[in-house]
């Protein structure tokens, strides 16, 4: 199962970013956002070449980036990139795993990061379409308090996760 939704999430990637490409009406620049996932996906058929799915995930960014400049539609690049980070963290999770040789519970396990990673996605989807939506005007003390904050939220909130993993 973890194998099937790592190579859905990637084809969703991949779909996301040519779909945005596609309505956007950027036809020129659609057959480059075909590159990225086949070169992800090399490196994941090959075990140990674990350099190309980063290699395959960059490129992804990179297009992502290049889509924002060329005006594809936000939304389009928010799900992708959503999707495309969903897909990295659980290819990078499954070999994690792969090192153990005995697991008593691994199915619950699985289960937990699953629904960890499923609630992140939509928290950050719902995140990203309120900061799509949204327009504020700060002083930059103001942005500088709230990037402080929002530093030391995240922290506090990783230090939490890996109390609660153990």
């Amino acid at each position: 199962m973890i194998r099937t939704l790592h190579w859905l999430l990637l084809a969703a990637a991949n779909g996301l970013l040519i779909s945005g490409f596609f309505f956007s009406g950027k036809l020129l620049e659609l057959p480059m956002a075909f590159l990225p996932v086949p070169i992800y996906a090399l490196g994941v058929l090959r075990w140990k070449w674990g350099w190309l799915r980063t290699l395959g995930f960059c490129l992804l960014v990179v297009m992502l980036l290049f889509g924002n400049w060329r005006g594809v539609q936000p939304i389009w690049l928010l799900l992708s990139l959503t999707a495309g980070l969903l897909a990295y963290d659980l290819d990078h999770a499954r070999r994690r795993w792969a090192l153990f040789s005995h697991w008593p519970k691994r199915a619950e396990m699985e289960r937990r990061y699953l629904q960890r990673m499923f609630l992140v996605g939509m928290v950050g989807v719902g995140l990203g379409a309120a900061a799509l939506n949204i327009t504020l005007q700060f002083t930059l003390t103001t942005a500088i308090i709230l990037g402080f904050l929002a530093v030391l939220g995240l922290s506090r909130a990783v230090a939490y996760l890996r109390r609660e993993s153990d």
